[in-house]
């Protein structure tokens, strides 16, 4: 992940952008998928469907009211 942050600071080009997305986004859905895995073992379907709320619910808070929603302030 740290590979894929870093190649476009090294690497410019569309490629870099590309190759750097699939290092980042391979390695967010490898550990999503092992914890929605332990999240079946220790709570089943129930732990599941907890865990995908808790998370949708974040993105709601930070897209309708966290810090990204607020108006900016100063020079742009």
């Amino acid at each position: 992940m740290a590979c894929g942050i870093g190649l476009p600071v090294v690497w410019l080009g569309t490629a870099a952008i590309m190759v750097s997305a699939l290092l980042v986004g391979a390695t967010f859905t490898v550990i999503t998928m092992a914890g929605f895995q332990e999240g079946r073992e220790i709570g089943g379907v129930r732990m599941i469907a907890a865990m995908a709320s808790a998370f949708a619910a974040s993105l709601w808070r930070t897209t309708r009211g966290g810090l990204e929603a607020q108006p900016r302030t100063g020079a742009p």
